[in-house]
């Protein structure tokens, strides 16, 4: 009797070793599988990424593959079709072509002095917020700030003094309007006066 029990209990322990075994060697059976599988597809990429770089460097930008690869010196291609901003590069503003105003017409009406400044409307969109005017009591500036050019009417030195001037855009000319010191309606014969040269003044 206990010949058999002894049999029984060292077949039942061989049993379970078997078992064990088997289970120890499914185990193994699959990280080995699964480390397979993982070689192979990273071999699998490194084979596609070298096809792409062959594929870029033998047919350049006209390459089935070119959209896809991420130049070296460029951001990495996410997927997004649409353009992006890659740089912005600093550019100096357009130089505006300078113009003097040469032409123009005045009359004296006794308190008031009237400035007309002409333009073409066909090749000059003059607008109210164009133009500025400035001045002192003896000289006057107008400017007209176009997107491509600027144009000057530049009067250093005036036949006498004002006390204000204003102008008014009409459809194809500006008037500008010295109002005279109160009291002194005295006639002007001409809209400027000749700056007195240096001899003129030392003497």
């Amino acid at each position: 009797l206990a010949s058999r029990a002894d049999l029984s209990c060292s077949l039942s322990k061989s049993i379970i070793t078997t078992r064990v075994t088997a289970t120890v060697l499914t185990i193994t059976e699959v990280i080995t599988v699964i480390f397979s599988m993982t070689s192979d597809e990273k071999q699998s990429e490194e084979s596609q990424l070298n096809a792409l770089q062959h594929n870029n460097v033998t047919k350049g930008n006209i390459a089935y593959y070119y959209a896809h690869g991420s130049p070296k010196n460029g951001p990495a291609w996410d997927g997004d079709p649409s353009p992006r901003l890659l740089e912005r590069s600093s550019s100096s503003p357009k130089q505006k072509r300078l113009y003097p105003i040469a032409r123009y017409s005045w009359i004296d009406e006794n308190s008031k002095i009237r400035i007309y400044v002409p333009f073409e409307p066909s090749s000059i969109d003059l607008q109210k917020d164009d133009i500025k005017l400035e001045w002192t009591t003896t000289s006057l500036k107008m400017i007209w700030n176009l997107p491509d050019s600027v144009h000057t009417l530049r009067i250093p030195k005036l036949y006498d003094s004002i006390e204000n001037a204003v102008f008014r855009l009409k459809s194809d000319k500006v008037v500008i309007t010295l109002k005279k010191p109160t009291g002194m309606d005295h006639k002007w014969y001409d809209l400027k006066k000749e700056l007195e040269t240096s001899s003129e003044s030392s003497s």
